[in-house]
């Protein structure tokens, strides 16, 4: 699987991370419109992602968010409007 869109499913934090550990080669991840108040840990063991969208998510972004980004060394496209 390349492209994960997980678009208004009501995912929290644990869930996202339990359902994204399974996709650690994802070149493209949408997680819009969920309940993400931090950004999924397990987005940082995806080397191939490109594109990640997390909009309109209450996310607080933290030092570990940082640390997580900075494993994604192809990550061309960041979108995090309203989060």
């Amino acid at each position: 699987v390349a492209v994960l869109k997980g678009r208004a499913m009501q995912l929290t934090d644990p869930q996202a991370d339990a359902l994204l550990k399974h996709f650690n080669r994802l070149r493209s991840l949408s997680l819009d419109f969920n309940d993400l108040r931090s950004l999924p840990t397990s987005i940082g063991q995806m080397p191939q992602l490109a594109e990640l969208s997390i909009s309109h998510n209450p996310l607080i972004w933290t030092e570990s968010a940082n640390a997580t980004l900075q494993n994604l060394n192809h990550l061309e496209i960041l979108d995090l409007i309203f989060a």
